[in-house]
């Protein structure tokens, strides 16, 4: 374990960062990061990586000094419930499990390998089945609900879009909003088997406005690239989707990837890109 500019690297792979007393950012590498408030001993994880590796599992855990833990999901793509496995209790929205069931996700870690491993970094050795580990969840999300863990409480947000089952958390003591991969300054991905535009325009515009009534601008805390995010991203990504809808941005052309996503384009402006599915697109920009 080594410590460079207030990061703490475990195990050559998680990379530590304190963001505020007691809540930590986790990194891996090209991939992801997840959040995790820690009380004495035991830790509520927003999502939990990838969860490629037992024994680098364990690192963290005790880098972090922690025994126990429980994740709070804010969807269940493979790159966020990794270490479900290992916790004590698992949060997830009901629509997002059922869709995980339906979709057989549990395969998705071995595709997003197989698409990504001339691309991406990994750690140097982890196990040969790169499938994460099963997981169940033992308490599905209430929308009206407010989980609590030591002095925290988080409201959920109903936020489709990305996943039809997709949340955001508000943690009011700190100000904080959750994003997951709903937002964030890279390539927003509105073109897999449950991605919807029409559910990701109303749900942006929901948070939007929690955002722009905000007197005091919560911190954005997406699962990828800056975090947190700046606030101003917001709103670049409103004018954005307004001026993709009215036919003012054109597409610069299809998504080259498959397995995961369906037929789709690209569309780009500055530090804003997003991908649509050629089927909603017809229907969504206006002609």
């Amino acid at each position: 374990m080594s410590k460079s500019s207030h990061i703490t690297v475990v195990g050559n792979w998680y990379r530590i960062r304190e963001l505020k007393h007691n809540l930590f950012e986790v990194h891996e590498p090209d991939h992801v990061s997840f959040f995790v408030f820690r009380d004495k001993d035991k830790a509520l994880f927003i999502d939990s990586g990838l969860g490629l590796d037992d024994k680098l599992a364990k690192k963290l855990l005790a880098a972090l000094k922690i025994k126990e833990f429980s994740v709070l999901n804010t969807h269940a793509h493979c790159d966020h419930v990794g270490l479900n496995y290992l916790a004590k209790d698992v949060y997830l929205y009901k629509p997002e499990w059922l869709k995980y069931i339906k979709q057989n996700e549990k395969i998705g870690t071995a595709m997003y390998h197989d698409l990504l491993r001339d691309l991406l970094t990994w750690p140097k050795k982890f196990k040969k089945d790169p499938n994460h580990e099963p997981f169940k969840p033992t308490k599905f999300i209430n929308l009206n609900q407010r989980i609590k863990f030591g002095d925290w409480s988080f409201k959920p947000y109903k936020m489709p879009g990305h996943t039809k089952g997709s949340l955001i958390f508000y943690e009011e003591s700190m100000n904080l909003l959750f994003l997951g991969d709903f937002i964030y300054n890279g390539i927003l991905y509105v073109n897999l088997d449950d991605s919807s535009i029409f559910e990701f325009e109303k749900s942006f515009e929901r948070l939007y406005n929690l955002i722009k009534v905000s007197k005091e601008k919560p911190m954005l805390l997406p699962c990828h690239n800056d975090i947190p995010l700046d606030v101003g991203y917001a709103y670049r990504l409103h004018l954005f989707l307004t001026q993709i809808k009215n036919g003012k941005i054109k597409h610069r052309g299809r998504w080259p990837f498959g397995r995961f996503f369906l037929p789709s384009k690209v569309f780009t402006r500055e530090d804003t890109r997003i991908v649509i599915r050629n089927d909603q697109i017809k229907k969504w920009v206006k002609t």
